[in-house]
């Protein structure tokens, strides 16, 4: 779908695309694959889908399967050359399709440099040397731009029909115009829903800075099944860092483009709407967008980057052509970076006077949340504000990130100018910090967030390279470890709390409840939000080779441990009392970070069962059998259509040695995370605008006040709260009419309300263009200081 600036509402009004009652509208890229046919090879299925066939990704019953794939040791001893490799295995000569398979890279292994990325390049041809041995030359001019990240040997062989032998793997013959799948136990493919997709674009929305593209909503809607075909290409997937990639020759760099994509957009709002099953990027705002809204929304099973925000390569953009006033609020980012693992659940580049408040972001294999660019002193960016997100199971695969990470300077800030405060970060498993101030990041204050479970540093302030993060203010947050990394002398880190785990004082519990989607948006994960609900459990193992490899290492939320089984053991077995039946949704297994030893990344399978001793029964969730899982590596099952489970095990299915650096179990259920959840506070206020201009103040209280007042204020954004009126109301409800004039830019108006015995109610807040703040100057209902009352008597 293409959109222009001749599509835009107009005379105050918006044009609105949503769903007709409660149907539910997808808009699709999605080919379906039917006639499938047994092709001969034990357990592999074919169907035809002719020559001109191409895409990058396939389905089966709405969960993606997973190109045919094997660790690069089944290459042999391989050398580097100038073009390529060569290689001391010969069977591969004979392999079908050579210039259709891709050599993966990922950190660290794959590149020890740039341990942060997750890169990808094609064959070009395999042929005999005269040596007995194959010379393998890579695609251009992806392998020479790939020497910029100083590769190493790849990491993984992916899109080889002859590494086409796990149930879930599938593999495309483009010569023969046949798709060939091994289904999984469960799977019927005379029955299965199995979509492919083949449109690299859902929908674009393209204006300029002189006829933007704008007053758009698109509300209640699905966008799903898109490809992107460019990796397939000589450019392949060079990654610099964060999906931004170089191509071409010589090489530039430019980002990943966006299924759902707007260019130049004003007071565009996606609201309400689901992303996934999309082969690039989720949803891009750039090209100078300003006033747009991303809300409710859920982004799962993206390839890429779930949500982007500008760009990397205007940093001196004038105010017209700025990525500005934009709001990402309230929605789901889970299992996004799916193929691009580098990608992350929210990227801002440049960007200026935005807000990203209020989301979840869980089970990620790099960084949650991304902000800024720029290594030098150039950029726009300023002003921005982070706010009240929960995030966890991050970094699953890469290291050198964080939960939320910055990047580059806000010029001329000596204070800070931009906000990041009340988030919960926990259940971190890599490097570097779980709050991350890279190089030249300046300019931020930090407060009262909360980091609890990390393996890593709770915060890093970057001093290693050319440019220090500089004049940044960290206090007043709450963290369980001690580990950290400050910076030089022009940051200020001062008065953060260090809890006991587990043991938090009420204002941190206070701050955890508060972050994440808000009341009204729960729906967006009706069963709960899957987490890591094996860490920390009780754990026993068959056998350990010694005291540093024991069995609790395997799920102590650290990767750089982990457990070893004896080399004898028959059957080396490891499991986890969960303590309760959990519903299982994922459950993945990082491999060993320090130990390249092939034999333990190959024939095991995951057992459940709620019988500590499983020999009384159990089921098998998922295997992998004779394929070598690739070092450094995450090997990931879906739990599909089974019931809660309190035990799960890992058992080594053949002779050899057995390990893991941790075994994670993502589920929903069980007692709640936070054994000191608030209830739900009761009945919203409610903010509306009458004919005359004025704003009319709703309130019923529901923290059990009766007589109470509404009070309001107009301040700056990142000023003090000064509370300049009161109405008092007697009773359980009440209403304030008020003029709120017209507030200049970077001001907002808040309202508050005081119940009985100082207690504060409920808050609200609007920003100077009268988009929605659900709470006053960052603090949540029922979590203000109790210093407002004393004026009603």
């Amino acid at each position: 779908l293409e959109f222009t600036s001749a599509d835009s509402g107009t005379g105050g009004f918006d044009v609105v695309y949503r769903a007709f009652g409660d149907e539910h509208p997808v808009i699709s890229g999605g080919q379906s694959i039917t006639g499938w046919q047994p092709a001969g090879q034990p357990g592999v299925w074919k169907a035809a889908v002719g020559p001109a066939f191409e895409t990058r990704q396939l389905y089966v019953d709405g969960v993606r399967a997973r190109r045919a794939t094997s660790s690069s040791v089944i290459l042999g001893s391989m050398t580097q050359t100038p073009t390529g490799y060569v290689s001391s295995n010969t069977e591969i000569q004979s392999w079908r399709n050579p210039q259709d398979i891709e050599f993966v890279y990922t950190g660290s292994a794959g590149v020890p440099f740039y341990p942060w990325t997750d890169s990808r390049c094609g064959v070009n041809r395999i042929e005999a040397n005269a040596s007995s041995t194959t010379a393998i030359t890579m695609d251009q001019p992806c392998f020479a731009n790939g020497q910029f990240l100083l590769f190493s040997l790849p990491t993984a062989v992916e899109n080889a029909f002859e590494v086409l032998d796990e149930p879930g793997e599938w593999y495309l013959d483009r010569a023969e115009g046949l798709l060939y799948y091994m289904p999984r136990p469960s799977e019927n493919l005379s029955t299965a829903d199995v979509v492919a997709p083949v449109v690299e674009t859902l929908v674009r929305g393209s204006g300029t800075v002189d006829a933007p593209i704008e007053n758009l909503r698109f509300v209640e809607l699905e966008f799903a099944y898109d490809t992107w075909l460019r990796p397939s290409t000589g450019d392949g997937f060079i990654e610099v860092q964060a999906n931004d990639i170089i191509v071409g020759d010589p090489g530039t760099e430019i980002l990943v483009p966006g299924s759902v994509t707007f260019r130049s957009a004003r007071r565009v709002r996606i609201e309400r709407c689901t992303f996934r099953h999309l082969g690039a990027q989720g949803l891009v705002f750039d090209g100078g967008s300003q006033h747009c809204l991303v809300e409710g929304c859920l982004f799962t099973d993206i390839s890429g980057t779930g949500v982007r925000i500008g760009d990397f390569f205007t940093p001196e953009a004038i105010p017209a052509e700025q990525d500005a006033h934009n709001r990402v609020r309230n929605n789901l980012v889970l299992r996004i970076a799916a193929e691009f693992r580098g990608g992350v659940g929210f990227y801002a580049g440049y960007t200026a006077d935005s807000i990203l408040a209020h989301n979840e972001f869980a089970i990620l294999p790099y960084s949650a949340i991304s902000v800024g660019w720029g290594w030098g002193d150039l950029s726009y960016s300023t002003r921005n504000t982070i706010r009240g997100n929960r995030i966890h199971d991050i970094k699953t695969r890469l290291p050198d990130g964080g939960g939320i990470y910055l990047l580059g300077p806000q010029p001329d800030s000596v204070q800070p100018v931009s906000l990041l405060e009340r988030n919960w970060i926990f259940n971190d498993s890599h490097s570097y910090g779980s709050i991350y101030f890279d190089e030249g990041s300046q300019g931020w204050r930090a407060h009262h967030n909360v980091v609890t479970a990390t393996s890593t540093n709770w915060l890093y302030l970057q001093d290693c390279c050319e440019k220090d993060a500089i004049y940044n203010v960290v206090e007043l947050n709450y963290r369980d470890t001690a580990v950290e990394h400050p910076g030089n002398e022009t940051n200020v880190v001062r008065d953060n709390t260090l809890m006991t785990p587990g043991d938090f004082p009420d204002t941190a519990w206070s701050i955890m409840n508060g972050t994440g989607v808000q009341a009204g948006f729960s729906d967006l994960a009706p069963e709960g939000v899957p987490r890591n609900v094996a860490v920390g459990k009780p754990s026993s193992a068959s056998t350990t080779s010694d005291a540093e490899n024991g069995g609790e290492k395997a799920n102590d939320g650290d990767p750089g441990t982990g457990w070893l089984s004896e080399s004898t053991d028959p059957e080396a077995t490891w499991q986890v009392d969960l303590g309760h039946a959990y519903q299982l949704h994922v459950i993945q297994i990082l491999t060993r970070q320090d130990i390249d030893d092939p034999e333990m990344l190959h024939n095991f399978e995951i057992r459940a069962s709620n019988n500590q001793d499983m020999s009384q029964g159990y089921v098998v969730l998922g295997t992998q059998g004779a394929s070598y899982i690739p070092y450094q590596d995450t090997f990931t099952i879906d739990v599909l259509d089974q019931p809660p489970y309190r035990y799960v095990a890992a058992v080594k299915t053949a002779a050899g040695p057995f390990g893991m650096a941790e075994l994670r179990v993502y589920g929903t259920g069980g007692p709640a995370a936070n054994p000191k959840e608030a209830s739900p506070s009761g009945s919203p206020m409610s903010v509306a605008r009458n004919t005359a201009g004025d704003l009319i103040v709703d309130y019923t209280p529901g923290c059990g006040a009766t007589d109470h007042a509404i009070w309001s204020a107009q301040t700056p954004i990142r000023g003090q709260l000064e509370w300049t009126r009161a109405d008092c109301y007697l009773g359980t409800s009440g209403q304030l009419t008020f003029d709120p004039g017209a507030p200049p830019p970077g001001e907002a108006i808040y309202f508050v309300v005081v119940g009985q015995n100082d207690v504060v109610e409920g808050s609200y807040g609007l920003d100077s263009e009268f988009i929605e703040r659900p709470e006053a100057n960052g603090v949540g209902i029922c979590d203000l200081p109790r210093d407002l009352s004393g004026i009603c008597p």
